[in-house]
């Protein structure tokens, strides 16, 4: 399990110097520790007492009718893209990391040591983030992480779920680890800058309010803490979004430009799309042809409905609700009982907002690449076959048959 923790630790390092883009035959480290992971994967799969449930989530069927319809429109559409970034390599590590976690996330212990692999992955990354910010001069950071707007969202996918893992009556360690990486994660968070990162966070922080037992109180100090930490910041997304400077109001008027072309061209491709990997290129063909338009959407579910359809982009949202209302019936299901499941229903809580908050900010970024999103769609289909599980062991035990 050791290489799946790792694998997971890596996930949010882009441009990392060893694992992506140090290379053995011309094959990258992270690519390596897939391979491993998968022949473990193999090997377990004989290895587990009952068969893994892939597919008894909703979600986790149109997860792989989505990946399937994207690679098919990749292949059938004459995208340009290379194939080692393209969608296809994309959805093919996808699948199999759907695979992966169905197979090897099987115990509650299990789920614990991955959220915490998840968690301090990205606090590295986010190290990264603030090693670069420095060296750069106070500019917005972004080598290692990628683009400070997708790191944004990772962060923003892990943050709610640090935050609810410091307050668990766990051993000392861990809550100190996930304090830790929660501040850190915050500090590389404002310093990205991401203006819809930013409005997702909102999302994000008033759903762990509402799901707590104080919510006053919670509110109070967590706005506190974030509003002050967020204002201060040099690359403040929130000093982005109310003084913004030239450069912003370029941005601004820009992603206009992309979201009025990308919807004509939505009304002309409405049922088909335009194949998947196709918006780049093609989008200088709907706007203003005085403008020079030739980037991604910058908003997700533009971008899936011009790609893939109306069709494309109701099973994309339908994947999100389903996984959202997945974790809500976990997160209720275990609120009563504390003991044998307070781990899934932390998990739940915390992977729900930050799902949320994921759902906001997708509207302002072009984010199917993104693997931390899919990865947190994925473990809400682990949850539910893991708290059914887990409540029937429970009531089969002799305490509780003696209770």
């Amino acid at each position: 399990m050791i290489f799946f923790y790792l694998l997971v630790a890596v996930m949010p390092l882009v441009r990392h110097p060893i694992w992506a883009e140090t290379q053995i035959a011309g094959v990258t480290l992270n690519k390596y520790l897939g391979v491993i992971c998968l022949l473990v994967g193999v090997m377990y799969l004989g290895a587990r007492r009952t068969p893994p449930q892939l597919f008894q989530t909703a979600q986790s069927r149109l997860f792989v009718l989505f990946g399937l319809a994207t690679i098919a429109s990749y292949v059938g559409g004459g995208s340009e893209i290379p194939l080692e970034i393209s969608p296809l390599a994309n959805w093919v590590s996808f699948l199999l990391l759907f695979f992966l976690t169905g197979v090897l996330v099987d115990s509650i212990q299990r789920l614990r040591w991955t959220l915490l692999a998840l968690i301090g992955g990205v606090a590295f990354a986010s190290l990264h983030l603030i090693k670069e910010w420095i060296n750069w001069g106070g500019g917005r950071p972004g080598w290692v992480t990628g683009d400070p707007n997708y790191f944004a969202l990772s962060a923003l996918l892990c943050l709610p779920l640090a935050a609810l893992l410091a307050q668990d009556p766990v051993p000392f360690w861990e809550r100190a680890y996930c304090l830790g990486c929660l501040v850190v994660m915050l500090v590389a968070f404002s310093l990205a800058g991401s203006r819809g990162g930013f409005l997702g966070l909102i999302a994000s922080f008033v759903a762990v309010v509402l799901y707590s037992q104080r919510p006053l109180r919670n509110l109070a100090l967590g706005g506190l803490l974030t509003g002050t930490l967020l204002y201060a910041a040099p690359t403040s997304p929130l000093a982005r979004l109310l003084t913004p400077m030239q450069f912003d109001q370029e941005s601004t008027d820009i992603r206009a430009a992309l979201f009025w072309a990308g919807l004509e061209m939505f009304k002309q491709h409405f049922l088909t799309g335009i194949g998947v990997g196709n918006y780049k290129a093609m989008i200088h063909l709907y706007g203003d042809p005085n403008a020079t338009l030739e980037n991604v959407a910058h908003n997700t579910y533009l971008e899936t409905a011009t790609e893939m359809g109306i069709l494309g982009l109701l099973v994309f949202a339908a994947i999100l609700f389903f996984s959202w209302l997945s974790l809500r019936r976990v997160r209720i299901a275990t609120q009563t009982r504390p003991d044998d499941t307070r781990v899934i229903n932390t998990a739940a809580r915390g992977l729900e907002a930050g799902l949320l908050g994921a759902v906001v900010a997708i509207c302002f970024l072009s984010a199917l690449h993104v693997r931390l999103l899919w990865f947190v769609v994925i473990l809400s289909m682990c949850l539910r076959p893991l708290t059914i599980e887990t409540m029937e062991e429970t009531a089969a035990s002799p305490v509780a048959v003696g209770r």
